[in-house]
C-alpha cells in the first residue's frame, strides 16, 4: 500500500500489518496494553483501519477511496458510481438506467446509504462521520491507554474536555454535519423554455457565474432552483410541488 506522510514508527506498524501480523501482536511489540491503544496511535497519525482489507489507510487518499467504493459498495451503488466515472454526467439518464424514477429518487437512495454528491469529482462519494458510539469508545480508550502513551505526547487528558463537549452537543453537531452533506437541489421543471429578462446587482451576477463554474451547474439551473426554493418557503409549496409533478 502507498506510504503516507507519517512517522517511522507508524510506517513500521504498517509493515508488520502487511506481513500478516495481528494488531494485538504488534501492540505487544511496542509495549501497548492492547490493540486499541495501537489503534489510537495510528489514528493520531491520520490513519484509519479497514476491517475488510485488514490494513491501515489514509482516508484522504482519493485512489484508495475510489477503490473502496467500487469494490465493496452494493451492486446498484457501484453501477451508479461507474456510470458517472465513464463520463455519463447526466443524472437523469444515470437514474433511469439504474432503475429510478428520476435523479431525485436516486439521490435519496444514495444519501440513505451514506453517499453524497461531490462536485469536484462529479460523482457520489462515501461519507465518513463518526457516530456517538465511536466518540464514547474513544473516550474510554484514551483513558485506558493514557499511561502507555504519556511518553509519546504531553497528555491525552487535554483532549477529553473536547470529546465530552462533542458528546454533550452531539445533536447539534449531527444537524450541522447533515446540512453540510446536502447536495445542491436540481429540478426537472416541465414546460417550454422562455426568455425572462431582469436586472440584478453586478456583484450578485458575478457570484452566480462563479458558483456555476465551480460546481458545474448552469446559471439557468441555479436561478430555477433558487426560485423554486423561495416559492416553497413563502406559501407556494403546494403549487410548486404540483408544477414539478406535472408532465
Amino acid at each position: 500500500m502507498e506510504k503516507t506522510d507519517i512517522d517511522e514508527k507508524a510506517l513500521k506498524i504498517q509493515e508488520y500489518i502487511e506481513s500478516g501480523e495481528s494488531r494485538e501482536e504488534i501492540a505487544g511489540k511496542f509495549g501497548y496494553k492492547n490493540w486499541k491503544c495501537l489503534d489510537i496511535y495510528m489514528r493520531r497519525q491520520g490513519m484509519k483501519w479497514d476491517s475488510k482489507r485488514n490494513i491501515y489507510y489514509n482516508p484522504l487518499d482519493p485512489e484508495y477511496n475510489r477503490a473502496y467504493e467500487t469494490t465493496f459498495a452494493q451492486p446498484k451503488i457501484s453501477m451508479i458510481i461507474n456510470m458517472f466515472d465513464n463520463n455519463d454526467s447526466d443524472p437523469m439518464k444515470v437514474a433511469k438506467r439504474a432503475g429510478f424514477k428520476d435523479h431525485r429518487e436516486m439521490a435519496s437512495y444514495m444519501s440513505a446509504r451514506g453517499y453524497k454528491w461531490s462536485y469536484e469529482q462529479n460523482n457520489y462519494v462515501k461519507l465518513s462521520v463518526e457516530t456517538a458510539s465511536n466518540i464514547n469508545s474513544t473516550i474510554d480508550e484514551i483513558s485506558s491507554c493514557a499511561e502507555n502513551t504519556a511518553s509519546e505526547d504531553n497528555d491525552f487528558s487535554k483532549y477529553i474536555p473536547l470529546l465530552e463537549f462533542a458528546m454533550n452537543n452531539k445533536d447539534k453537531i449531527y444537524e450541522f454535519l447533515q446540512s453540510s452533506f446536502e447536495t445542491i437541489p436540481r429540478y426537472v421543471v416541465p414546460g417550454i423554455n422562455r426568455t425572462k429578462s431582469f436586472y440584478m446587482s453586478d456583484k450578485l451576477s458575478n457570484l452566480v457565474g462563479e458558483f456555476s463554474e465551480k460546481y458545474n451547474i448552469s446559471q439557468k439551473e441555479i436561478i430555477e432552483a433558487a426560485l423554486i426554493e423561495f416559492l416553497k418557503t413563502h406559501s407556494f409549496k403546494d403549487e410548486v410541488e404540483h408544477l414539478l409533478r406535472s408532465p
